[in-house]
């Protein structure tokens, strides 16, 4: 239950960060929509490692082969809960900072010289 939360909150973080990025770097419009793929497609694969592997100081070793007092699921759970509220976190400062990181286009204010060329060339374009 735990690596479920985990995911789908960092996931919604990731996509966050990759829609603000597409919108600062003129990304591609496809560039989201790909994150939240490859997001969908991994999630399943995640869930399925967490529950047939335990994480171990070790590294990853089938939850068959551990003895239930050697386990270390408790510690693995509280770092898990420690990186879903980071995560968390991180998603509201997002929220609420998103509208002084993404520029909603330009502004009125905002135009170019009568002299300059790129004026005399968007002028030839319309």
């Amino acid at each position: 239950m735990r690596v479920a939360l985990v995911c789908a909150v960092v996931s919604w973080v990731i996509t966050q960060v990759a829609d603000v990025l597409e919108s600062v770097l003129l990304l591609p419009e496809w560039f989201t929509t790909a994150i939240v793929a490859a997001l969908f497609l991994g999630f399943p694969v995640a869930l399925i490692i967490s529950w047939a592997y335990e994480l171990t100081p070790e590294g990853m070793i089938p939850t068959a082969e551990i003895d239930a007092t050697d386990s270390v699921i408790h510690k693995t759970g509280k770092r898990l809960d420690i990186v879903t509220i980071g995560a968390v976190c991180v998603a509201v400062v997002l929220m609420f900072f998103r509208p002084y990181i993404v520029p909603e286009g330009p502004s009125e204010k905002t135009s170019l010289p009568e002299n300059s060329r790129v004026a005399e060339l968007i002028a030839e374009a319309s």
